[in-house]
């Protein structure tokens, strides 16, 4: 991918490949465009005889034994038994491959084997892989009912939440502390003769639904954190390969390789451009990609040979969560925005935090649906001459390639309910200021 030379378009599967040649320095001019190591790789080709196989590989994390700090979780969001399960882990690897010649002797043509073969290989990737545990601080159900009366700290103290628009004679906050009560409740929130409460008349309209968006706790006992997770990343891959050879005559040979490599991922906690700590909707990141090659070869002479290739290369990449889950409207989310006529639709970024020893939900939607798409076209010719005792050898390269992809932008918004005592509406946590 040229747009970040990390990612790669296409894969060979290791069954497909007949040579791997890795230069380190010091290598041909033809080369010289890599920055650092070049690795040259060539696939298998079809033989004068039929040459075949197939492969099954399966793994199953039923055989793996469970995090030490899984079990230490004391949890029963997984299982029943008061022990957090096993993530899943499982890869179920299959493929084939057949090689030979093109023989058709009752058109009389390739009657000697020599002429015309082929090369098929496919594979297929059923894979859970694992990810990290995700511990976070989300809301009670109390707390989306506006009940802060029990709401500690990540140390287990009690948090004072107090109203905003209490005001003394001379227009200043009054405090909200511990020796206050529902009969002298000073700056405390009180509803229905209970301190900490939030009225409902005090409710911002879409702030129970925010609240909302997020699970209910799984975890209990724990004052730094209510709720874990860890959600296996489903991960499907499939590669086919086809590779001609053709001798037209004995001095010119045609080979063309097709791979077409098809992929999509579903990511709980998202990717580069949609990152959570908590499952709303798996982030779909298809990843098709497709490769080939055509060379042809001709000798002129036994001193002077030239190859021409012809390698064209793309991906298409589009993230974006995995149905209607994410979206604000479906989860009854109204807020302003600044530029309203923007972005898909999806919720905000909501930031919690101020809260001692608590890690809070978060999204990171990045300008969603991301897409990227990636096209080369290389045009490579290698002239070789041997004069005598010398080799020499010249060419050109040439490469086209286009890259369109979307902004890194927060479309969708990106609202801050912090705990911020310089804050004129700060209530002392930030759920309660939601």
């Amino acid at each position: 991918d040229t747009g970040n030379n990390v990612d790669t378009h296409a894969s060979l599967n290791p069954d497909a490949i007949a040579e791997v040649k890795v230069l380190t320095s010091n290598f041909q001019a033809e080369y010289g465009r890599a920055g650092g190591a070049f690795i040259s790789v060539v696939s298998k080709s079809g033989t004068r005889e039929f040459h075949g196989g197939g492969r099954y590989f399966h793994r199953n994390e039923g055989l793996n034994a469970n995090n030490y700090f899984r079990n230490a979780l004391q949890t029963d969001a997984f299982r029943n038994d008061g022990k957090s399960a096993r993530p899943f882990y499982r890869y179920t690897n299959a493929g084939y491959d057949i090689g030979g010649p093109v023989y058709l002797p009752f058109l009389g043509f390739n009657k000697d084997k020599n002429k015309l073969f082929f090369y098929w290989n496919q594979e297929w990737y059923e894979q859970f892989v694992p990810e990290g545990v995700r511990n976070i601080r989300v809301p009670t159900q109390a707390e989306r009912n506006g009940d802060f009366s029990q709401t500690v700290n990540g140390n287990g103290a009690l948090v004072f939440i107090s109203d905003p628009t209490k005001l003394d004679a001379s227009g200043n906050r009054l405090p909200c502390t511990a020796a206050n009560t529902v009969a002298n409740p000073g700056g405390c929130f009180v509803s229905n003769g209970r301190l900490h409460v939030i009225p409902q008349n005090s409710f911002y309209s879409s702030g129970q639904a925010i609240l909302n968006l997020y699970p209910l706790p799984n975890v209990t006992g724990n004052a730094s954190f209510n709720f874990s997770s860890s959600i296996s990343t489903l991960y499907p891959r499939r590669e086919d390969i086809l590779r001609i050879d053709y001798n037209i005559t004995d001095r010119t040979r045609l080979s063309a390789r097709y791979t077409n490599n098809a992929e999509k991922r579903l990511l709980a906690y998202g990717s580069f451009a949609s990152d959570l700590n908590f499952p709303l909707a798996p982030t779909s990141f298809p990843r098709p990609g497709r490769n080939g090659v055509l060379t042809l070869t001709h000798t002129f002479s036994p001193t002077l040979t030239n190859e021409f290739i012809f390698g064209p290369s793309s991906n298409f990449i589009e993230l974006k969560p995995d149905g209607d889950k994410a979206l604000a409207s479906v989860n009854k989310i109204n807020v302003p925005k600044l530029f309203p006529s923007i972005g898909a639709g999806y919720v905000p970024n909501f930031r919690f935090g101020g809260i001692v020893n608590n890690t809070f939900p978060f999204t990171n939607y990045n300008g969603l649906p991301f897409i990227n798409q990636n096209h080369t076209f290389n045009f490579i010719d290698n002239v070789s001459k041997i004069i005598g005792s010398h080799s020499i050898k010249m060419g050109f390269y040439a490469q086209r390639s286009r890259k369109d992809q979307t902004v890194f932008a927060r479309t969708d918004g990106d609202i801050n309910f912090d705990n911020n005592v310089n804050h004129p509406l700060n209530t002392g946590h930030p759920y309660a200021n939601a």
